[in-house]
């Protein structure tokens, strides 16, 4: 379990047979500019693709498929995080239209702070020790 969204989502990606478990909370999809406000130019296409979950959809259907019964992926999002909200609903929908129902999303009222984490990390923690302790 990797607890950072966008790190926990690039490294299972880049690595699916490694984690059992890879949530994401308030999280952003993208390099982006320590501020979130800007996407970050790595410095080559391959290199700015290989830091895009969104370009790693094909990817995803293939660690998703091939390590669904292992592999619990989610991600949740504030109503009023202004700097992902938009890209976690978008990243949700193309993950419906790839077809990876095993994806969880979720949208909770809150912003992109303690309030909304603190509100849902004892269930998002039990949830994710609860599935590593289950076996594969």
């Amino acid at each position: 379990m990797h607890p950072t969204g966008y790190g926990a989502t690039l490294i299972a990606l880049h690595n699916p047979s490694v984690y059992g478990v890879v949530e994401s909370w308030s999280g952003y999809f993208h390099a982006t500019t320590p501020d979130g406000s800007a996407t970050l130019d790595i410095g080559s296409t391959e290199a700015d693709d290989g830091a895009n979950a969104h370009k790693l959809i094909p990817v995803a259907k293939r660690f998703l498929s091939a390590y669904s019964t292992r592999t619990y992926f989610a991600f949740y999002v504030g109503t009023d995080d202004a700097l992902f909200r938009e890209e976690n609903l978008e990243f949700a929908s193309e993950l419906r239209r790839a077809g990876l129902s095993t994806a969880v999303f979720r949208l909770y009222t809150g912003g992109h702070n303690w309030g909304l984490w603190g509100g849902h990390a004892t269930s998002w923690i039990r949830t994710a020790l609860s599935v590593a302790a289950t076996p594969a």
